[in-house]
């Protein structure tokens, strides 16, 4: 009796396990890259030889829409050997399931071609709790989101993701994005002919100021000499290791290319700073580590971080301006001018309320005189018209405060994304 349920036992195990090809075509949203699996057995060889993992597997939509945009030209040019490294890229060593936090993961994209990260590329995660969705982002932030469900096989857990991550790209080539204005720096650092030695690193971090913190002091970085300008640029970068946010802490050194440390300090829990600069974008992941935007340009002689508690931009650190913002305020006056503003507004608004109530009151005096000179027929039709017109506005109520809980909650969303 006791070996027959030892070999039943058995014999739903053995049921219940599942490759991770068995497992893709068992569902009918991955069925389709099971079958492209089939052209890279290197892979199904590779993940079938690891454990603990976390698959990032495309939809058939999803493959459907990126062979027919820009996965055709992809593996037209790169081949089996571009598919093998992208879908490696979409494997996370550790398995991730019930995400809840922010994390960063490293994937098994190691080949030299497509990196320089030790132990993996990286990929970045949340749960979006308001729309039970789980986000993962890679290259150039190119977001892909799936249900927070994962599916069981073998050697981990499986997500059915909406689209498919772009693999990180070289330094010099990704981060002069306009959309996160850091072009100007991006041209010092080439017209310094420091490129070419940028994209030759592993492990960097590289933090890049926007052109408006550059706008800011380019005065002061005229009166440099060649020799202090590169000391500068080289005090931006920071060799052998790459800073993702969730690993850094509230005076976190780092340490530079130049020589120096730059700070880290956090306030209120999510904004960050190097030095006397916010961080503005994090996490931009490419092919030798990770770009960090900052909204100041460092100074290694001048490290101070922000001493207003409140503070959410950077200020400069060079000649007459320092101490300001980017946008000309001091450090701890943006708080002040706001208030002042408040208080323009609300004295504002409140003169035009009262100017609107004396107007009404005139108004209001001109039509009871007006009413009482009128004849009885008069009153009589505008009688009439008024309960026609009540009639109508209660008709429209029902209509009008969807529409306007609609529009209250548009509001939120902006106010939200701009926080």
């Amino acid at each position: 009796m006791v070996r027959t349920r030892l070999v039943l036992a058995a014999l739903a195990a053995a049921a219940a396990a599942q490759d991770l090809a068995t497992a893709l075509a068992g569902n009918e949203e991955t069925s389709y890259l099971a079958e492209l699996l089939e052209q890279v057995p290197r892979f199904t060889t590779a993940v079938g030889a690891l454990s603990n993992l976390t698959v990032l597997a495309p939809t058939n939509a999803a493959l459907e829409a990126w062979f027919d945009g820009e996965g055709s030209e992809a593996i037209e040019a790169g081949g089996v050997d571009y598919a093998f490294n992208l879908l490696l890229y979409h494997t996370l060593k550790g398995q991730y399931d019930n995400i809840s936090d922010y994390v960063v993961a490293q994937s098994y994209l190691t080949g030299a071609k497509y990196t320089s990260v030790t132990g993996g590329q990286h990929v970045g995660m949340y749960y979006d709790e308001d729309e039970n969705i789980v986000e993962f982002f890679g290259g150039n932030y190119k977001e892909i989101f799936a249900a927070p469900t994962s599916i069981p096989f073998d050697n981990g857990i499986i997500y059915a993701v909406d689209g498919i991550m772009d693999i990180p790209g070289n330094f010099s080539e990704a981060a002069v994005d306009p959309e996160y204005n850091g072009t100007s720096f991006m041209a010092i650092l080439e017209e310094a002919g420091m490129t070419a030695e940028l994209d030759g690193l592993a492990d960097a971090t590289y933090l890049i100021p926007m052109d408006a913190g550059l706008a800011a002091v380019q005065s002061s970085l005229s009166e440099l000499s060649a020799d202090e300008l590169a000391e500068v640029l080289k005090y931006h970068i920071v060799p052998d290791k790459v800073w993702v946010l969730n690993e850094m802490e509230d005076g976190t050194e780092l340490v530079t290319m130049q020589g120096e440390t730059a700070t880290v300090k956090i306030i209120d829990g999510h904004h960050y700073f190097i030095n006397n600069a916010a961080v503005w974008y994090a996490d931009f992941f490419v092919a030798q580590g990770v770009v960090m935007f900052i909204d100041n340009v460092l100074n290694p002689d001048a490290t101070a971080t922000p001493t207003n508690e409140d503070a959410e931009e950077g200020f400069v650190a060079w000649g007459e301006n320092a101490g300001e913002t980017a946008g000309g305020e001091s450090e701890g006056e943006s708080t002040a001018t706001e208030s002042a503003a408040a208080e323009s507004t609300a004295a504002a608004e409140s003169t035009a309320a009262a100017e609107t109530t004396a107007a009404a009151e005139t108004t209001a005096a001109a039509e009871t005189t007006a009413a009482t000179e009128s004849t009885a027929a008069e009153a009589s039709a505008t009688s009439s018209a008024a309960a026609t017109s009540s009639s109508a506005a209660e008709g429209l109520a029902p209509v009008l405060r969807p529409g306007l809980a609609g529009t209250a909650t548009l509001f939120g969303l902006v106010a939200w994304a701009l926080l």
